[in-house]
């Protein structure tokens, strides 16, 4: 990795190889952590394998769904993974992150209604 690479993307990469996870398993535990409801809306499993790898290389910064997704994987909050002040509440049309609207707390991770 570079050092032009951001830190949250750093951190992601970190925490998937802090635990053994190739790419393709983190696409599983990511879909695994969605709710039924998340679950059935998301792409397929290869589909979320290229974002992730996205995401680590700091080409796309992951919407909303994504965020909750990775600090639920992980078990970590907003801020320890995506920075201070990640959690800012906003709603962001990223995609599939249109699914989420949130109304946690800065720096929790918790899906609030899902809309369309």
């Amino acid at each position: 990795m570079t050092a032009d690479v951001p830190g949250w993307a750093r951190r992601i990469r970190a925490e998937r190889a802090k635990r053994l996870w190739s790419q393709k398993t983190t696409a599983t535990r990511l879909r695994d952590a969605a709710d039924s409801y998340t679950r059935a809306r998301l792409p397929d499993a290869e589909s979320i394998q290229r974002r992730v790898r996205a995401h680590e290389a700091g080409q796309h910064y992951p919407g909303e769904v994504y965020i909750e997704l990775y600090c639920r994987a992980f078990g970590l909050t907003r801020d320890s993974l995506f920075g201070e002040g990640a959690g800012s509440g906003q709603l962001k049309e990223h995609g599939a992150a249109g699914l989420v609207t949130w109304t946690g707390p800065a720096g929790s991770c918790e899906l609030g209604q899902l809309t369309f």
